[in-house]
């Protein structure tokens, strides 16, 4: 199979609810915006980027970054907090923190 192909069947799968791939920090964070939700804060900048891993929680969230660093967003009573990872295709991590723009 050729590589345009290769590369074409991989642009396809995304497009029909696959990964989602963003160009940008901006691009990033509207989308969550248009989804309800606000950027706390960010880890990494490698673009364009990939999802490999979404999360939501209640109250607070905690994860652990590629190199092993914990981290913990607590004290966000009534809010649902969203970690969303992804992968550059420099190979590089982006992890991002959002919170519901409304307490529920």
């Amino acid at each position: 199979m050729s590589r345009y192909l290769s590369l074409a069947l991989l642009g396809a799968l995304a497009a029909c609810g696959g990964q989602k791939t963003y160009s940008s920090l901006g691009e990033l964070t509207r989308a969550q915006e248009e989804d309800g939700f606000v950027l706390l804060g960010s880890f990494g900048d490698s673009w364009p980027a990939t999802i490999v891993e979404e999360r939501e929680a209640r109250d607070e969230i905690s994860f652990t970054r590629a190199n092993g660093t914990p981290h913990r967003y607590p004290g966000y009573t009534g809010y649902t907090l969203k970690v969303v990872r992804l992968k550059g295709t420099d190979g590089g991590e982006g992890l991002f923190v959002f919170r519901s723009k409304e307490k529920e």
